[in-house]
């Protein structure tokens, strides 16, 4: 029983992990797209968060808290 638990916290902390990578390249990508069709530096970091909270807010809700 022990060694399940560990089994899936492993897992759970490997999902978790690569939900976050997942949200930081998304969040870096959409950063540089709002900065190349021309929305200032401010604007395109509050979009791009907002982009990468709602994808991160998803990723953990269906991928890693199932």
């Amino acid at each position: 029983m022990i060694k399940l638990d560990k089994k899936m916290l492993k897992s759970e902390i490997m999902y978790y992990a690569v939900a976050g990578l997942i949200v930081t390249i998304v969040n870096a990508i959409c950063y540089y797209i709002f900065l190349y069709v021309g929305l200032i530096y401010t604007a395109a970091n509050l979009a791009s968060i907002i982009i990468s909270k709602i994808i991160g807010y998803l990723l953990n809700k269906f991928m890693v808290y199932k």
